[in-house]
């Protein structure tokens, strides 16, 4: 598979391209962290050459999933989708990576995207990444009017219950047909995040999905992919119903 395919030249034609050499700002914050092993799981056994992340912030999750599909790929593509502006909740936090500060306000308006852009380029990654600032539902309306394929549609934005929901249903349309190993990995799946949980395991029992688990990471897979189910369990991943009952979740109707 390709990703430097028709899949992507819409987005071209509409201004969204790979970042391509610029400017490194030494004053953005270095990124590093993130669930790392479930990242390498996920592309070692959906071989994807192109994925979707929602929800980039810094580029922390942005780097894993470049550094995976650099490592399996000559070409591939890493699309990412963020307003980079923020919410209501990170303008009420301060210090650490979800503090207000890391916006950057200049004139009062979010300069988030420019530590983003300067994290991509120190990883090496500028003619890889697609950047396309709007938010989850409307980026992701956008690359299914362009047919864009994913082998992979990470959600990681807002982790309330409504936009998790939305975000995964409008991912359903973006897998990959060609790709029978396509995947959804959703972040933070666990009791801090319990609008997420809800909306994986509705999503899921509606698409009828195997959610599998790791680290926080929760992947519906399509029930008939027995080989990339087969795969995650001998890496550690745990079914659905496991993690449910451990944390004391009840599947909704």
């Amino acid at each position: 598979m390709s990703a430097e395919d028709s899949h992507i030249q819409p987005l071209r034609g509409l201004g969204f391209a790979p970042l391509g050499p610029g400017p490194i700002d030494d004053a953005r914050s270095h990124v590093s962290g993130g669930p790392a092993e479930a990242i390498g799981d996920i592309c070692a056994v959906s071989l994807p050459s192109l994925v979707v992340e929602v929800g980039s912030w810094q580029g922390r999750s942005a780097i894993l999933w470049g550094g995976e599909l650099a490592a399996r790929n000559t070409s591939w593509s890493l699309v990412c989708i963020d307003s980079w502006l923020g919410s209501d909740r990170i303008r009420r936090l301060t210090g650490g990576e979800w503090g207000m500060e890391n916006l950057h306000l200049v004139d009062g308006y979010p300069t988030l995207y420019a530590t983003f852009a300067t994290n991509m380029r120190r990883a090496n990654m500028e003619h890889n990444v697609i950047p396309v600032p709007l938010d989850s539902a409307q980026g992701l309306a956008l690359l299914q009017s362009c047919g864009v394929a994913a082998d992979v549609i990470y959600i990681d934005a807002a982790h309330d219950f409504a936009s998790v929901r939305t975000d995964i249903e409008l991912a359903l349309a973006l897998r990959n047909p060609g790709n029978s190993a396509a995947l959804i990995v959703c972040d933070d799946f666990g009791p801090n995040y319990p609008g997420v949980v809800r909306a994986v395991l509705e999503q899921a029992g509606r698409a009828r999905l195997r959610v599998l688990l790791r680290d926080q990471q929760a992947a519906l897979v399509p029930r008939e992919a027995d080989v990339v189910i087969t795969e995650l369990i001998n890496r550690g991943w745990v079914e659905q119903a496991t993690r449910r009952r451990k944390f004391g979740f009840s599947r909704r109707p």
